[in-house]
């Protein structure tokens, strides 16, 4: 584990975690391991937290087997470690399999999925708001599968198996974080904008092609 700042390290499927380092590199480098649901429920405030929680990937709650945490689980799990920094935090939560559902065209997953990454958001809004100077931003690198809607037939339905080039939303939790209502915004300048929120300089994280604030 070259970066030992990283406070929280939690991954699924195909060893996406573990294949960065032992578990006993993890303890090595000062984390705690977790795996479980119950794992999670036991993380401090301050706690290194490092874990590959389940080898297949995410689990939904209708397929969730005993003791394997959700997205949101793991969500909640990670807050809990990092709210203890005085300083703040950042907390990047994927749900990759969105995109990766979409790549085989599979709607009943891609909604389950997204449902999974609904409450993941739902974890994080919760503690923004008891939180009050934490601001949630949620939006996508970009669509997948074309999905149109029938209106005669009320169904959906894939038009391909590749990304699109359509623009995606982007949600904010706070009205004064920078972003401008119904303004198109570069994906580039996201993480800028949000290192602005944090309290970096422009000399650190210039804009590359908008003028934000």
């Amino acid at each position: 584990i070259e970066n030992k700042e990283l406070e929280v390290v939690l991954g699924v499927g195909y060893g996406q975690v573990s294949q960065y380092a032992t578990i006993q590199n993890a303890i090595d480098a000062g984390y705690t391991v977790v795996e479980t649901k119950e794992d999670l429920l036991a993380v401090k405030p301050g706690d290194k937290i490092w874990g590959n929680v389940d080898p297949k990937g995410i689990p939904y709650d209708v397929y969730t087997e005993e003791g394997e945490p959700t997205l949101a689980e793991m969500t909640a799990g990670a807050i809990e470690a990092l709210k203890g920094d005085s300083d703040g935090f950042f907390l990047m939560v994927e749900g990759a399999c969105i995109d990766k559902h979409s790549h085989s065209n599979d709607m009943e997953n891609v909604i389950l999925s997204t449902e999974e990454f609904d409450k993941a958001v739902a974890a994080a809004l919760r503690f923004a708001e008891e939180d009050g100077e934490t601001l949630v931003v949620v939006t996508a690198d970009h669509a997948t599968g074309g999905i149109q809607h029938n209106k005669e037939t009320g169904e959906y339905y894939f038009t391909h198996d590749t990304h699109d080039i359509i623009d995606v939303p982007v949600f904010v939790s706070a009205a004064d974080a920078g972003f401008t209502a119904g303004k198109a915004v570069c994906n580039r300048d996201i993480p800028t904008q949000i290192a602005r929120v944090m309290g970096f300089g422009k000399e650190q994280f210039p804009a590359s092609t908008v003028s934000l604030k």
